[in-house]
């Protein structure tokens, strides 16, 4: 796995679907696969991350990156559900949770 830091977006947990959506709305066509990178930023040292990313006509969704717990999703409506349970499963209401958004690039051999 290879994330590029050409965009990086910071946003509430709260608005994660919509945002994610924004942001692979803006991604361009260029970049195969097309995917992004979603990592918990808070104040406490646990985090959880989410890797997702297009493959053949399926979205494949990674929590924690491993490729023992992905998932695959006919679009990325049903795959952006699956990544916000993931990224605020442990998520305390107390806190504010911010997610870091990142461009997604698998490194083809």
């Amino acid at each position: 796995m290879n994330t590029q830091n050409q965009q990086l977006l910071r946003i509430d947990a709260k608005e994660l679907v919509q945002q994610t959506r924004k942001f692979l709305q803006g991604l361009t066509s260029t970049s195969n696969p097309v995917g992004v990178v979603l990592k918990t930023e808070n104040d406490n040292q646990n985090y959880n991350y989410v890797v997702a990313y297009e493959q053949d006509e399926f979205i494949i969704v990674m929590p924690n990156g491993t490729d023992e717990t992905a998932k695959l999703y006919g679009n990325w409506d049903e795959a952006l559900i699956c990544i916000q349970r993931a990224v605020n499963g442990q998520e305390n209401a107390a806190q504010k949770t911010q997610i870091v958004l990142t461009q997604y690039s698998k490194n083809v051999d």
